[in-house]
């Protein structure tokens, strides 16, 4: 059985960072509360989560199309629905 590396790498007992001291009592009495912050200091700390909201959203659909015509757009190699997409709004500006 092989043995893990892991235990070699990380060092043993608690690790000290030079750049993020633990805080001391005084640190934890001097600190603002989240409420006297400015919206500056808070972007710091509050990361927007997921992806960002596009202005013209993409919509879910369940689409019944002939067989023939789902392997010709899918023999057409990657990048088969974004033709596809492309082809109806054509189709649509007709």
């Amino acid at each position: 059985m092989l043995k893990k590396h892991t235990d070699d790498f990380y060092p043993k007992g608690p690790v000290t960072d030079p750049e993020n001291p633990e805080w001391t009592e005084e640190d934890v009495k001097n600190a603002l509360p989240w409420e006297a912050m400015s919206d500056l200091e808070k972007s710091v700390f509050k990361r927007p989560r997921g992806r960002p909201v596009l202005e013209s959203p993409k919509k879910l659909v369940s689409l019944r199309l002939d067989a023939d015509v789902w392997e010709a757009l899918e023999a057409s190699g990657p990048g088969w629905r974004a033709r596809a997409n492309a082809i109806l709004k054509a189709a649509l500006k007709a």
